[in-house]
């Protein structure tokens, strides 16, 4: 029997359960835990796979394919716009989280900061957390952080959506 190509996979548990062909990425694993990095920006085109990666990561890590802790989505239309990458805790209760990924704009912010800024701001604006709350998550268990590069320099801020809000309405925020 031959064996489907499944360009369109978002779970690596349907990928073994299947058979589907898919390239074995496992490697990215021993890579990255040997780094011992702070942080690893996945940063590649649409389609390339970072949603099937961090599904992997996720069911390595968090005992077996039965036992996943998220359901990770990427670059889907939710509230106004499109999300780089959500995180929907499978156990209620649990935090949920977004990820916004930007390149730093120098013709519109001043540093990495101010890029971060732009990206928590976005997910408040386009209204991201909506599809979370229509699927029962508390809006005080949203995490949202911003990812902010320029070449080989990385920033990253965030924290709980209600206190991003509540922060920034008034005095400086203590998320930046």
């Amino acid at each position: 029997m031959a064996r489907t190509v499944n360009t369109g996979a978002r779970d690596f548990k349907d990928i073994i359960e299947n058979n589907d062909f898919y390239v074995d990425k496992t490697d990215f694993i021993k890579e990255w835990w040997e780094n011992r990095d702070t942080v690893t920006l996945i940063t590649r085109p649409r389609r390339f796979g970072k949603t099937l990666n961090m599904n992997m990561l996720n069911y390595f890590f968090f005992k077996s394919c039965r036992q996943k802790r998220y359901d990770i989505t990427s670059n889907r239309e939710s509230g106004d716009g499109r999300y780089d990458v959500m995180l929907l805790p499978l156990e209620t209760g649990k935090d949920a989280m977004i990820l916004e990924f930007k390149t730093c704009d120098t013709a519109n912010e001043k540093n990495l900061k101010d890029t971060v800024k732009a990206a928590l701001q976005q997910i408040i604006d386009k209204k991201y957390a909506v599809s979370f709350e229509a699927k029962g998550v508390d809006r005080s268990k949203i995490r949202i952080y911003g990812f902010a590069f320029s070449g080989k320099e990385v920033f990253i801020d965030g924290g709980y959506m209600n206190d991003y809000e509540n922060s920034h309405l008034t005095a400086e925020s203590k998320f930046l």
